[in-house]
Order: structure tokens, then sequence, then C-alpha cells
């Protein structure tokens, strides 16, 4: 256990503060506050995509169990895992599109009022070779919005054969559905459509509201074959599609994104004319799962990449679209899960700027897919703070387990839903797992944990206490800071107390093994109620991303 000291000075207004370590459960392991062992068994769903939502409740979109792909199914959670009794059916919609042979949700958001938008894909009645884009939209409590299309509901011919894998929320409340389009030749395209609020398509929106994009064509003059797999939506209104594109000569799986304008166009200055291929290895097939965006605007895309055997993969763009050298070597990362095979499935940025990534990996001595969940530092490094050197394995039975969607929330922890397969059979679950590092300060006033009131002439002492050590020695930034109704105070390294509205850092240094006494001077800190918080995180780069904080509330006279 590392400890922490902070600054020694005198103290003219009293208080004696203690922090003691709290064990917990490590990272990246069960987190036994959902649903007692951290796994939710009874969603009766095969979930495809996942979203959070903003008071926390967790929704999953796919199929049900039973009739296995027919319909489309909505789930939502409690924070505690539970199934939320106000939602549908104890927790559960489903709903079956009209003389439809197959429905399927592939994606979920939500809107700022709580309305929830899924798609996927319908069949046709008539001829079920033909699929289209299909999109629902939801009140908050499950029922279908019937200001929304026919009844709530929306399918919209492409090609003859479409599925729609992504959704998002653009701010003015127009629904953008990206998938792929099947057509004559034959060939993939990527395919994005724009609808209004109201479920109409958006005429100011590339074609009557749709815009497809092909990579080439191959050495034989025939279209190439891609397949869109993700979409992101930008804070300038810019999109940015992600998928898989075919090599034209060596008919190998290629990693594609394309970026386009709010009107539809493609945006000529990311890539070449708006569009970037990227090939991890000749002659290899490269499988891109999924995309996410830092607050910076590059792009993290993940997957695996068969070279030797299947491995998970990491690239990151620059926002221009070129390769980010910052970042592994040259933009890419191949972190070694698994001499035999891993891959990613999901991946999502923290706030503070790591990389998260859900997927599967080989266990040889089990002969099983283990969930595989991997977090990283924003230069591409495994973080050694979570799991086990970066890398969090996990493993609830004795059969392989495949995560399919992962959502973060907000305190860390990472939601995952997961299929379970066995000789015959399978099973699907929702699970979480814990995010933050093992331990967080708990402060005490005087040995207590309730508000205290205290007069001048004590002293002021402070330990800090972290789990696990292998943080010793990194660069972290140190923040105490004491908030009341006139405002935030900031301690400085001098002893006085700085009353900004803006954050002030304490101290930039290393992470180190010192006495476990700290005496803060509160001389020019007003009389008054205040919550004192001390925060640390474990990277110095002089913002305020905390990564372990606790308060307490003290009355100064």
């Amino acid at each position: 256990m590392s400890k922490l000291q902070f600054i020694r000075a005198m103290l003219a207004f009293g208080l004696a503060l203690i922090t003691q370590p709290v064990i917990a459960a490590p990272s990246g392991s069960f987190d036994p506050s959902f649903d007692f062992d951290g796994i939710q068994r009874g969603t009766q769903q095969i979930p495809r995509a996942m979203a959070l939502q903003a008071d926390g409740k967790i929704l999953s979109a796919g199929v049900p169990l039973s009739p296995q792909g027919d319909i489309v199914a909505v789930t939502r959670l409690n924070t505690d895992g539970s199934l939320d009794a106000s939602f549908g059916n104890s927790g559960i919609v489903t709903t079956d599109i009209v003389a439809s042979i197959r429905d399927q949700a592939n994606a979920i958001s939500v809107q700022p009022d709580g309305k929830i938008v899924v798609a996927g894909v319908a069949t046709e009645p008539v001829n079920p070779w033909h699929n289209h884009f299909l999109v629902i939209r939801y009140n908050a409590d499950g029922t279908l919005d019937p200001s929304f299309g026919n009844g709530g509901i929306v399918q919209t011919y492409v090609s003859d054969y479409d599925e729609a894998h992504a959704v998002a929320i653009q701010p003015d409340g127009r629904i953008l559905v990206a998938g792929t389009a099947y057509t004559i030749g034959p060939r993939d395209d990527f395919a994005l459509a724009r609808y209004n609020p109201d479920g109409t398509l958006d005429a100011t929106f590339g074609i009557g509201g749709i815009v497809t994009l092909n990579f080439g064509v191959d050495r034989y003059g025939a279209g190439i074959r891609d397949t869109l797999v993700d979409m992101a939506l930008q804070p300038d209104g810019r999109i940015v599609l992600a998928g898989k594109t075919v090599d034209p000569v060596n008919y190998d799986m290629e990693l594609a994104l394309a970026r386009y304008n709010p009107d539809g166009s493609l945006d000529a200055t990311f890539g070449a004319g708006g569009t970037v291929i990227t090939d991890l290895g000749a002659n290899t097939p490269d499988y891109l799962t999924s995309m996410a965006l830092q607050p910076d605007g590059r792009i993290v895309v993940a997957g695996y990449t068969s070279l030797p055997a299947n491995d998970t993969v990491l690239v990151r763009y620059n926002t221009d679209g070129s390769l980010d050298a910052s970042f592994g070597a040259g933009g890419i990362v191949i972190p070694p899960v698994s001499p035999s095979a891993d891959s990613a499935a999901d991946v999502a940025i923290q706030p503070d700027g790591r990389i998260v990534t859900a997927g599967n990996s080989w266990d040889q001595a089990n002969s099983r897919f283990d969930i595989a969940v991997l977090r990283f530092n924003s230069n591409g490094m495994l973080d050694p703070g979570f799991g086990t050197g970066g890398i969090a394995l996990n493993n609830p039975s004795i059969w392989s387990h495949y995560p399919s969607a992962m959502v973060l929330q907000p305190d860390g922890r990472i939601v995952v839903s997961v299929r379970e397969t066995w000789h015959g059979g399978s099973n699907y679950y929702v699970a979480r797992l814990f995010g933050s590092p093992a331990a967080v300060p708990d402060l005490k006033a005087n040995g207590r944990d309730e508000p205290l009131r205290m007069i001048a002439g004590g002293l002021l002492d402070v330990t800090a206490s972290l789990v696990p050590d292998v943080y010793l020695g990194q660069p972290a930034d140190y923040w105490v800071h004491a908030s009341s109704p006139s405002g935030q105070y900031w301690y400085s390294p001098n002893g006085n107390w700085r009353l900004s509205p803006t954050p002030l850092r304490t101290y930039a240094g290393p992470l180190m093994d010192l006495a476990p006494r700290s005496v803060l001077n509160t001389t020019t800190l007003p009389a008054g109620v205040y919550t004192i918080t001390f925060s640390v995180d474990n990277n110095m780069d002089g913002v305020m991303d905390e990564t372990w904080s606790n308060s307490v509330q003290v009355t100064i006279q």
C-alpha cells in the first residue's frame, strides 16, 4: 500500500481529519451491488446494443430469447441491476412489425426528453429476401410514440436488402440512422439516413434524406462489399461512419471510415475526399467492430486483426483522418491479451481520456473464451491500475462468454452485455464490473463521519492511502478545496486558500511513500461551513479529472 502525504503546515483553526484506506474489490471484477452478484440473467433477451439514460438506468436492445429473432426487444434495468417495473411489462418491451417475418434491433439511443429510439431491420412480408431500415421510437415508459412515423414505427427502403446498425440523436432532435445497403452488382454500401423528429425523411440531407457510399470497385469492375458497423456524431454536426471494406486486389478485409458534413456531402478535409482505408497487414483480414470519439475529436476504433491469430486491435485517428503517431506504434495498438485468440467487441472513452474495450480472450487452460475488459491510458499503453496490468479477465461459469456491447457509467463502472454458450445451447446476461481503482480516501473528522463543528486551536491532519500500489511513482495532480455558499476555496502549497470559480491545482508530482500525517494551514480560510474535499488523479495534466476523492463537512468558527 502506498501512503500519500500532502502538505505540512500549522493550523490556526481546528480540526483533525484522518483518512483510512477502504479495501474494495479489484477493478475489473464483478460488482456485487448489481443484482447481488454483478450479473442480471433475467432480461430474457439477446442484446445487441446498450445505452445509458440520464438517470443511470440501463437500456439494452435486441431480440427476445423466445421466439428467437422474430421481434424487437428492449429491456430497462434500474441502477442496482433489477428489472425496471415501470418500463413495459416488468422491465421488458417487445414490438412485432405486423405480418413481418424477422424484426431485429441493432442499435439504441436516448433523446434528451427521455424518449428511446431503436434502429434495426424489418423483413418484407411478401418477400423474405428483402429487408429494410427499421426505426422505432418509444416513450419513456416503453409505449410506442404515436407522434413518430406510423404509430411509432418507420421503415425505410434504401435498396433490396438493408440493415441499420447505428443510431444517433442530433441536438435539434433529428435522428441519424446508419447501416448497410445491398445493391445489384453485387455490392454492399454504407447507407446513412436522416429523419425529422416526426419520423419523415429529411429532404435537406443527401438525396431525399439518404446517402450511400461505396469504397471502390475490384479488378473486374464489380462493386466492393462495404459493411457499416458504427457511427458517431461530432459536436460540430459532422458524422463519422466506420466499418469494413474489401481490398480490391487481395480481397482481405480492411478498416474503412468516412465523414459527412451536416448536409450529407462527404467532408473533403477528412482522409482522401472524405474516406479513409487502413490495412493493418498485407493479405490479413482486419475487422472493425466499434468506434468512439474522444473529447478532443480524435477517433478511436476497435476490433481485431488476424495476424497471425485473432488479436485485439485499437487504432486512433487524428481529426483529419490521419493515423495518430502519438498513440501506440504509429496509431495502432495490439495488446498482449492471449497467445491464442482475443478480440474487442466494443470501445468507450472515459472522461479522463482513458480507453476501455470489452471483448473476449481464449483461455487455453480451460478451453473456453473469457470476458476480457481492457483499459488503456490515453497514449495507448495498458493502464496498470486496472485489473492485472490493464487487463481484467472474468468467467462466471465453465463455459465461453462473448461480450457484445458496453456502456460506461459516470462513476467509472463498466456494464457489458454477454452471450454465454455451451454445447447445444446459449444464454445471455448483463454484468457490471468495477472500473475505478480499489480504494478511495475515507475522510473522518476526529474519527467521525458526520458533520463536525470545531473551534480554533486544533490541527488538521490528512493521511491518504491508495490501493493498489501500482500507482506508486506515477505523475499525479493533487487538489484540496473547500466548498461553501460563498464559493470554492483552493489550497496552495504556501498554506493559503484562494477563492476561485475554476479549479486551482494544489500540487503536481509523483505518488510516493511518505509519513502518514500532513497538516494544512487554514488561517486564510474565513469562518463558515465547508465541504472539504481531498482529490488525486493519476495523470499530471492540470485538469481536474479526479480518480480518488472524498469529503467531510466542517464548520470553522
